[in-house]
């Protein structure tokens, strides 16, 4: 029976999700909202392709100068679930990764709930307030935290088994969750899921009050530090890679406290919980920003807070413990709207690397909705016993319940008046949303309070109903749940998203090797809508903004990454910073042949090659330049000169008078006498010139650099020269990277900054840059010994007892007899 309820339960979430997002199911169609089509489609759409083409998804070389793929996280390579991706059509297994995550939160909530004795429908209300939060919604389009806080409820559920049982096979399940929390890829989630667990080590039951003994609480902490340990081994094949990068990258320093606090949550954000988007922060790119626009909405409705007030009520000082940790999750989600946030940042660990603390209110609305499902089973214990407070409360409610009648009534009665009135007072845009739009959501909550008023004194009155009223409550929070939420996701035709654009299809006519850049001003401004231009992804995959080069293997200048190497950013503010494309010679430099722009680019450097639209309307049209001064991807340069300070660096990279076919720049010298030559034969050489040692190379071969193999972790070159000369590469230097000359290994020079280059002798050579990172294969090594550390442990003898003993009941909360 137990069995059938628990299966009848999964069935049912599973219903609810497909019903919930039946249009992009049963079309052909692709989440693309907000940061999926740039951010998250493009990086998992190449490690796929990569590894179907069986290559090591490591190296990104379409983003900038090159940026590590797997270390970045966010693609989520070694992500699980993210098999789907290579089992099934990408398009199909992407839509079905997104709502199969929202039934993971809901279920995991559901086994969550019924392991702390709550009931079936109980844990059904809350798994169901969860998986369809607002938070939930919100974060679809930011994929990584959709991934990662899935596993929160099933993390919570392995943890305070252990801390009930002291078996060791569900601290390693717990650092097993962890794990795939992190490789989901967003490591804010998982920083804000371990504060939580560490939390619970000062409460003798997981969700209790009372004293532990220091010998327990000792244990306790060793434990928490067993998890961590077991969590770094688990994830090293990842984590590695991931501190190497982070330390390379302009995180490195930690962020700046006003950029930390941006789209923190405000107090009067807290409405939001009752009443979707009242502000209306979409309005403006301004408002956007200064505003908390990282959730798109945060609505839970009224009854997951309703029944959360029974649980309180019956379980007095034992909910201390969910207090304490929603009172966290608020503080840090309101970030710079409280004094508390800066000595945080300060002071604790890591947090000065982690922006939006609106994030950390996911451990919020997961309480409020466990509390939910067992205020509902609190509720129904309280109307069997007749709780004299829980008969007030409910007095309370249905008083509300009439005062939302007849303000319902009156709001319908002269809606039109009262729109114009809140119209003339202010309460429209830009300082709030339509007036229209609010009265309309604040009338949907006045009908759901008139009517859960009732709903509760028919419980009251009605005590051996209960499963009617249990019913009657899940359906008032279905329905609250489904249309208030209903929609905050879009959908583009798959065709249409895959397609090349007219821009994509003139450049790929072009079959050398080479860059692209669009303009920042044309990055933000619109064009107008024509039969090219019909909708805002065609005019982002017309300009071909970062992302949407990708699929069509064009390198980009840009990119879209959040982790981007350091000294690229560098070169990348240099190129932004300076007013006119021919102001330096740095765009040659990175071998951009191709810029895209809306407005006239008049320079002799630049001509124009195509206009994409309306050729007459400068405001319908985009137009590609070519850059007749490109440099190729490699080349040959005889002078060098040692840079000791970025300042110095800057000062002559942002100089028109650099040329950089004539002047390699490097922070040391590779020929001081006090390191080893880099090549034999070479002698000590004065001033910012190589010395002169003339070779001519074998046959009619012209001086020079082929590149005979560019594939994403592998660079073959073959340069022919008469003297020695630097061979530049305009790709990210970066560790890992590792390059062999006629088979010997060599040495990698930082050059210009931010790249690569490589001192080659007189004569002809075979040049391969390979990417090999040290950080990828001890984090593999890592992890397989997390791997065996973790079998051994969830084998051993505890107490007693061997692991795989309990029945599935006992984990969903059922103890067996």
């Amino acid at each position: 029976m137990v069995s059938l309820k628990r299966n009848l339960a999964c069935g049912l979430l599973l219903c609810a999700c497909f019903l919930y997002f039946d249009d992009i199911l049963r079309g052909a169609s692709l989440f693309i909202e907000r940061d999926l089509a740039v951010f998250f489609i493009p990086p998992r759409a190449l490690w796929v392709s990569m590894i179907k083409g069986g290559q090591l998804p490591l190296w990104n070389p379409y983003f900038y100068g090159g940026q590590p793929l797997l270390a970045t996280l966010q693609p989520g390579v070694l992500y699980p679930p993210n098999i789907l991706l290579l089992l099934l059509p990408f398009d199909l297994g992407f839509n079905l990764i997104i709502v199969f995550h929202f039934f993971l939160a809901g279920i995991f909530t559901y086994f969550f709930i019924k392991s702390l004795k709550g009931s079936d429908m109980g844990a059904f209300i809350g798994a169901l307030a969860f998986m369809f939060s607002g938070y939930l919604l919100s974060v679809h389009n930011l994929l990584p935290h959709l991934l990662s806080v899935a596993w929160l409820p099933l993390i919570l559920l392995c943890y305070q088994k252990y801390l009930k049982r002291g078996a060791l096979r569900f601290l390693v399940l717990t650092a097993v969750c962890l794990t795939i929390m992190f490789l989901g890829g967003a490591v804010e989630i998982l920083y804000g899921t371990f504060i939580l667990i560490f939390v619970l080590l000062f409460f003798p039951d997981p969700f209790g009050v009372g004293m532990l003994t220091m010998p327990i609480l000792k244990k306790r902490v060793i434990s928490f530090g067993l998890v961590i340990f077991l969590v770094v081994l688990l994830s090293a094949v990842q984590l590695l890679p991931f501190l190497e990068l982070a330390f390379n990258s302009i995180r490195a320093g930690g962020l700046s406290y006003e950029e930390a606090i941006t789209w923190s949550l405000d107090f009067k954000d807290l409405v939001q919980f009752f009443v979707p988007d009242p502000y209306g922060y979409g309005y403006s790119t301004e408002k956007y920003w200064s505003n908390q626009s990282w959730l798109k909405t945060i609505y839970l409705g009224i009854i997951p807070f309703a029944l959360s007030v029974f649980f309180v009520v019956e379980k007095r000082r034992k909910v201390i413990p969910f207090l304490v940790i929603m009172f966290i999750s608020l503080i840090l989600s309101f970030g710079g709207n409280t004094p508390v946030y800066k000595f945080l940042y300060l002071y604790v660990p890591f947090l000065n690397t982690i922006r939006y603390p609106v994030k950390f209110l996911f451990i919020f609305v997961f309480l409020i909705s466990v509390m939910a499902g067992m205020g509902c089973d609190s509720l129904c214990r309280q109307i069997s016993d007749k709780n004299t407070e829980t008969k007030g409360i409910i007095h309370g409610f249905l008083v509300f319940s009439v005062f939302a009648a007849l303000l319902w009534g009156i709001l319908n009665f002269y809606e039109v008046p009262i729109q114009e009135f809140l119209q003339t007072k202010g309460f429209a845009p830009p300082e709030y949303n339509d007036p229209k739009i609010n009265l309309h959501n604040i009338k949907r909550f006045l009908l759901l309070c008139l009517f859960f008023g009732p709903v509760l004194v028919f419980g009251w009155n009605y005590p051996k109903r209960r499963t009617i009223f249990s019913f009657v409550l899940l359906f008032l929070l279905s329905l609250d749940l489904f249309f208030a939420n209903k929609g905050y996701y879009q959908k583009y035709d798959a065709e249409s998203f895959h397609k090349p654009s007219e821009s994509v299809s003139f450049l790929k006519k072009d079959t050398s090797i080479f860059r692209i850049l669009t303009t920042p001003k044309t990055t933000k401004e619109p064009v107008k809508y024509s039969s090219i231009f019909s909708d805002s992804i065609k005019v982002d995959k017309e300009k071909i903004l970062p992302g949407f080069n990708i699929e069509h293997r064009i390198y980009c200048m840009d990119g879209s990454e959040v982790i981007r190497l350091k000294n690229y950013e560098t070169i990348r503010s240099l190129i932004y910073g300076s007013p006119k494309p021919d102001s330096t010679n740095l765009l040659s430099l990175l071998n951009v042949k191709y810029i895209i722009s809306k407005f006239k680019i008049d320079s002799p450097e630049f001509e124009l090659a195509r206009i994409i639209g309306d050729q007459e309307d400068d405001e319908g049209s985009l137009r590609i330049y070519r850059n007749l001064n490109v440099l190729p991807r490699a080349f040959l340069v005889d002078k060098y000169k040692v840079v000791g300070s970025e300042k110095a660096y800057r000062n002559i990279l942002q100089s028109k008078t650099f040329d950089p076919r004539e002047l390699v720049l490097l922070d040391k010298d590779p020929f001081d006498q006090r390191e080893e030559p880099p090549f034999a034969g070479v002698r000590s050489f004065e001033g910012t010139g190589l010395a002169d040692q003339p070779v001519q190379p074998s046959g009619d071969e012209k001086e020079g650099v082929i590149m005979t193999k560019y594939e994403t972790n592998r660079i073959e070159l073959a340069a022919s020269l008469n003297k020695p000369k630097f061979l530049f590469l305009s790709e990210s230097y970066y560790p890992g990277w590792k390059v062999y000359v006629d088979g010997v290994k060599g040495k990698i020079y930082r050059a210009n900054y931010a790249f690569r280059g490589v001192p080659l002798a007189p004569g002809r050579h075979e040049v391969l840059f390979v990417y090999d990172p040290l950080s990828f294969k001890l984090g593999m090594a890592l992890t397989l010994l997390g791997l065996a550390v973790c079998t051994a442990l969830f084998w051993k003898r505890k107490n007693g007892d061997f692991p795989g003993n309990e029945s599935a009941d006992e984990l969903a909360g059922h103890e067996t007899k």
